[in-house]
């Protein structure tokens, strides 16, 4: 199979109005009931101050794209892939909040001209987003960067495990392995009943109540025996039920698929989230200033809002085999077989995984790394025998920043202009080896090497 080289491909529309100059609106005094026209005035005469006219800045949207050229059609596989997207909803030549309004009963003097108040005829542009951090002005420069590419190298290890085929369905092992913590889980969880109990029976004064059940020390002790006692303890409970009572059907799914190629899905991540980033007083828009003061009836408000859209999604190709789910085998359907299968689906298999898991403190050590996914990737390849054809990570991510810009006139009340820009970013990451990610073919010892091949993977 031939692969080219990885290709950029990069296109912007710019707005029509780059370079040039133009007005926003115009500026009218009320003159003993003639309107006269503030021409040759500061603010009578506009161009957005602080929008670049060069097309290295001003743009409408501006997209990047890094692919591979495959054999094909048809295409039957896939490569890197990441394309950006950036886009001002704003630039398009136009404006918000366009009307008129007028300054009622503040009143100006010009210097030949008159005095009374005035009236504005226009709109608003040329917004500024404070809080947010990410600057998108040197767009061309930062599309060809991993600048806005959010870091997708942390979800390889749960891309593997949570799409690979499961055989295991309960922890069985850990749970009675856990079973000698379960008197001291009992006498801190009856330790905070009591005192709770204590609590509402009798009045404590502040200093008592500072070191009754809620002090810092007993605090953090019951969410440690929360958390980390009871969770998982009924989290294994749960699911060895739910895996006796669905234990046929959980065997034959497993049989059915041993020794098979399987095409499997998951989502790692589903989120969204709004955040405000920066509120305050003033003007984020152009015009200001003390003309357009005198249309308010207090100072402008603004608020700046972070949206940020993340999914992340999976699909492979795995095949496993194990022995006692063969149902080819004469075998199938001894004694020995039957049990080695009940020990399989509920977790009681004597095996790295569920020894690692058993040993008391591992889950601190999972809290801060890594270190449990490589003991069930050994276990996954030693003892279940367990590979990917292919395996490809999709990470999707929109970030959107809005300003919400209050104007308070005095003649039509109070106005909220909405103002928005994007990032978007498509990322597609295929596995380095049958084995996931994080690892090389160098990295594999000749007995792996001699099994993809059995299996028909090779290295492209």
């Amino acid at each position: 199979m031939t692969i080219s080289s990885p290709r950029l491909r990069t296109r912007m529309t710019l707005p029509p109005r780059v370079g040039s100059s133009w007005n926003l609106g115009r500026y009218d005094l009320n003159f003993f009931g003639t309107w006269i026209h503030l021409a040759g005035y500061p603010e009578t005469g506009m161009h957005p101050a602080g929008i670049p006219t060069t097309e290295d800045a001003a743009f409408l949207k501006a997209e990047a794209c890094v692919d591979e050229l495959h054999a094909g059609p048809p295409y039957l596989t896939g490569g890197p892939f990441r394309k950006i997207k950036v886009e001002n909803s704003y630039a398009n030549g136009g404006m918000q909040g366009n009307g008129v309004y007028e300054s009622g009963s503040t009143q100006y003097s010009f210097s030949g001209v008159g005095f009374g108040p005035i009236r504005y005829t226009g709109g608003y542009y040329n917004p500024q987003f404070p809080g947010d951090l990410i600057d998108v002005i040197n767009v061309k420069q930062a599309l060809t960067t991993d600048y806005l590419v959010p870091a997708i190298a942390s979800l390889g290890d749960s891309a593997w495990d949570k799409t690979k085929p499961r055989i295991e369905n309960a922890g069985l092992g850990v749970a009675l392995a856990e079973l000698r913590d379960v008197p001291k889980m009992l006498s801190t969880s009856a330790r905070i009943f009591d005192g709770a109990w204590k609590l509402a029976l009798k009045k404590t004064n502040s200093k008592k109540f500072a070191s009754g059940i809620l002090a810092p020390k007993k605090a953090a002790d019951h969410f440690l025996n929360h958390n980390f006692g009871w969770v998982p303890f009924v989290k294994d409970v749960h699911g060895f039920i739910s895996t006796v009572i669905d234990s046929d059907d959980i065997i034959r799914r497993i049989s059915d698929g041993n020794g098979k190629w399987q095409r499997r899905r998951a989502t790692l991540v589903n989120d969204y989230r709004e955040t405000k980033i920066a509120s305050g007083d003033g003007y984020m828009v152009t015009p200001y200033g003390s003309l357009q003061d005198g249309l308010m009836s207090r100072t402008p408000t603004y608020e700046v809002w972070e949206q940020k859209t993340t999914l992340a999604t999976t699909v492979g190709s795995f095949t496993y085999y194990r022995p006692e789910f063969d149902p080819t085998s004469d075998d199938y359907m001894s004694l020995l077989r039957k049990l080695q299968r009940q020990l399989a689906i509920h977790g009681a298999r004597i095996s790295p995984s569920n020894i690692y898991k058993a040993t008391p403190w591992t889950w601190l050590i999972d809290w801060v790394s890594n270190a449990g996914h490589w003991v069930n990737l050994v276990n996954d390849m030693a003892i279940d025998g367990m590979v990917a054809r292919y395996l490809y990570l999709h990470h999707f991510s929109l970030r959107r920043v809005v300003l919400k810009q209050v104007l308070p006139f005095k003649s039509g009340g109070d106005k909220t202009l909405e103002f928005s820009r994007l990032v978007e970013v498509k990322q597609r990451k295929g596995a380095e080896t049958p084995y996931g990610f994080g690892l090389s073919w160098d990295n594999l010892s000749p007995k792996q090497i001699a099994i993809l091949a059995a299996l028909g993977v090779t290295r492209s």
